[in-house]
């Protein structure tokens, strides 16, 4: 009986610890979308403003001001794999 009780025991734990990776894994896998996302804004923001650079859109100041913006930049850091990951 205490053989079982200990592998039950035993068995929960690693239950646990693969909770806990499982959940360590979403939150890379959400920084990876996040990061996925804010650079497919800022690809869209370039592209648009190109296109009013070609339409006559902008002044020639404006034209050199192309910027990024993204929403990463209120965003937090996590550890993820070794090095660092984006999330919101």
């Amino acid at each position: 009986m205490e053989a079982i009780a200990e592998g039950n025991r035993n068995n929960g734990l690693q239950m646990r610890e693969m909770r806990e990776m499982l959940k360590k894994a979403k939150i890379c896998m959400e920084a990876v979308i996040e990061q996925s996302e804010a650079t497919k804004r800022n690809a869209m923001e370039v592209v648009e403003k190109l296109r009013a650079i070609r339409d006559g859109g902008p002044s020639a100041e404006a034209r050199l001001n192309i910027g990024f913006t993204s929403s990463l930049s209120a965003a937090s850091l996590v550890k993820c794999g070794g090095r660092f990951q984006v999330i919101a």
